[in-house]
């Protein structure tokens, strides 16, 4: 997780969403709360935007979506041991469905916004110094030998109106 206070934020929301959902798999069937979708669209949609929401915190969406398959899987298998539930494989394939699916578009976003003409040069280096371990400083990291480039291009490489 980055330490912005959005990040923060998000994954919160996310963690938020994970307990609900686990605690919704597990309550008796009388005190479900449904949408009148069926249950396969319901758990993609729910498991879809729990996994984008801590993708978007959490740098690694394929480490998130490896573990929400995981406990999709297992939330569904607990539900053999409730009084009033089965265990659905389909249900439970539906889950890691959304999980993958928001994992793959989170990365796809990320990678395109990274990508976008519209940010800044400063934006962009400090993504490269973050992803280099560079932390916010600028200037050369003399403990690991790693360089960082400047904070803005030399005045030879900026374009400039003709």
């Amino acid at each position: 997780m980055t330490d912005s206070p959005t990040s923060r934020v998000l994954f919160l929301f996310g963690a938020i969403a994970i307990v609900a959902i686990a605690a919704a798999s597990l309550v008796p069937t009388q005190w479900e709360i449904r949408t009148g979708l069926h249950w396969l669209v319901e758990h993609f949609i729910v498991y879809f935007a729990a996994t984008a929401v801590i993708c978007i915190a959490f740098p690694r969406p394929f480490l998130v979506a490896a573990s929400l398959m995981v406990l999709a899987g297992a939330l569904e298998a607990l539900q053999g041991l409730t009084a009033d539930r089965t265990p659905d494989l389909l249900t439970a394939v539906s889950g890691a469905g959304g999980v993958v699916t928001a994992a793959i578009f989170v990365k796809i976003v990320i990678h395109l916004w990274k990508r976008a003409p519209f940010r800044s040069y400063d934006a962009v280096q400090h993504d490269r110094m973050i992803s280099l371990g560079g932390g916010s400083h600028t200037g050369n990291d003399s403990e690991s030998g790693i360089g960082l480039a400047p904070a803005r291009p030399p005045s030879s490489h900026r374009l400039h109106p003709h």
